[in-house]
């Protein structure tokens, strides 16, 4: 069993649209202390159906929020630079791929598009 949210509102919805349906049809099983002063037994469809419609609003607005937050995080990924240039003393420049980063190696963006980094060094702290 994998109970959830979901769960939880389609047990409330189908229990007020029962009670619903059941006090439409047969009143007359339903005591005398849950009707209204005329005798009528209150319905509950507009609920179920309100309850249902948000819940559907909500997920689209969810579905919605997930595809930017996926578009923006890989825009920001496309940012990254492929190679960046190590130095070691001023004489000696050499250019490594990000995952040959060592500690205590000073780092430098080789400039290009996709870098917000041009022109900063900084020092890498790689444990």
């Amino acid at each position: 069993w994998h109970l959830n949210m979901f769960t939880l509102i389609s047990l409330g919805v189908g229990v007020a649209w029962l009670y619903s349906v059941i006090g439409t049809f047969l009143p007359d099983i339903f005591p005398a202390m849950l009707r209204r002063e005329d005798g009528t037994l209150p319905i509950y469809f507009e609920a179920a159906a309100s309850i249902t419609a948000l819940v559907l609003l909500g997920q689209v607005l969810e579905l919605k929020a997930r595809s930017r937050t996926n578009t923006a995080i890989k825009l920001l990924l496309g940012l990254t630079p492929k190679t960046a240039r190590f130095v070691r003393s001023v004489a000696r420049k050499k250019i490594f791929r990000w995952n040959r980063y060592r500690s205590g190696m000073y780092c430098a963006c080789v400039p290009a598009k996709k870098s917000r980094l041009m022109g900063k060094s900084w020092r890498v702290a790689v444990r």
